[in-house]
C-alpha cells in the first residue's frame, strides 16, 4: 500500500460475509471487508478471515444453507471456514482492531453491505457494529433503483464480492451525482451522453421513454429516472 493511501481518510467501507443460515444467530464461515472512496472507486485497506464454525456452537444453521455448500463441496469449491480459520473469539477482536485502527473517520465512515436485513444484523449479533448504525447504507436497493447490475457472478467468496459490490456503488452513485447535479450548459445531448458513460444510458427507459425523461429533465424532477 502506497504512502498516500495510508495518510488518507477513507470515507467508505463495504462489508460481505459467508454464512450458513440467513438469521441474525447465523453461524459465520467468512467475513470480507475493504474500504473505498466512493467518489473515485479507488480501494484501500482490506481485510479477509474464515471462522472455524466448530467454536460457534451456539450459532444457527439452515439445513437449506448446509445442503447448498455440501453441493459446492463436491463440485470441487473449498468451503470457506475449513482452512486456516479462526475461532469466533479471535475473529471478534482482530476485526475490531483492524476497523479501529483504520484510516478513516470512525464517526463518518459510511458503511455499505448488500441489503440491509442479511449482513448487517448477523455481524451486530456478532457485536461487529462499531460504526454508527445511522450510517449503514444499503448498496442492493440502490443499485436496483438506479439499474445498476453487478459484474461477474457472485463468488460467494467474501472479500471478492465486497470489491465486486463496490465496482457497482461507485458506478451508482457516479450516476445519482449527474441527476443530481448535471452539468446544464451542455443541455440535453450532453447529459444524455455524461449518463450513457456511467452506463445507465444502456437502460430500456431511454428507448422506451425518451420523451418523458428530457421532460423530467427540463422540470428537475431527477427522481423520474430513477433517482433516490
Amino acid at each position: 500500500m502506497s504512502e498516500n493511501q495510508n495518510e488518507r481518510k477513507w470515507p467508505a467501507l463495504c462489508v460481505d460475509i459467508e454464512t450458513l443460515d440467513t438469521r441474525p444467530t447465523a453461524v459465520v464461515l467468512q467475513v470480507g471487508a475493504v474500504f473505498f472512496d466512493p467518489k473515485t472507486g479507488e480501494m484501500g485497506e482490506r481485510f479477509l478471515m474464515d471462522i472455524d464454525p466448530d467454536t460457534q456452537i451456539e450459532r444457527t444453521r439452515s439445513e437449506a444453507t448446509v445442503q447448498w455448500w455440501e453441493d459446492q463441496v463436491l463440485n470441487g469449491r473449498v468451503m470457506p471456514g475449513r482452512e486456516a480459520a479462526q475461532s469466533l473469539g479471535l475473529f471478534q477482536l482482530l476485526f475490531a482492531d483492524w476497523y479501529l485502527k483504520s484510516h478513516c473517520d470512525l464517526e463518518k465512515v459510511e458503511v455499505w453491505a448488500w441489503g440491509m436485513d442479511f449482513d448487517f444484523p448477523i455481524l451486530a449479533d456478532l457485536k461487529i457494529n462499531n460504526w454508527r448504525y445511522s450510517n449503514q447504507r444499503d448498496a442492493r436497493t440502490l443499485c436496483k433503483a438506479l439499474g445498476v447490475v453487478r459484474q461477474g457472478k457472485v463468488s460467494h467468496h467474501a472479500l471478492e464480492d465486497a470489491v465486486q459490490e463496490v465496482q457497482a456503488i461507485v458506478q451508482a452513485l457516479a450516476i445519482l451525482d449527474l441527476v443530481h447535479e448535471p452539468d446544464l450548459e451542455g443541455g440535453w445531448e450532453a447529459y444524455r451522453r455524461d449518463l450513457f458513460e456511467t452506463g445507465y444510458g444502456s437502460l430500456d427507459i431511454w428507448e422506451k421513454q425518451p420523451e418523458q425523461i428530457q421532460e423530467a429533465f427540463a422540470a428537475g424532477v431527477r427522481k423520474s429516472i430513477g433517482a433516490l
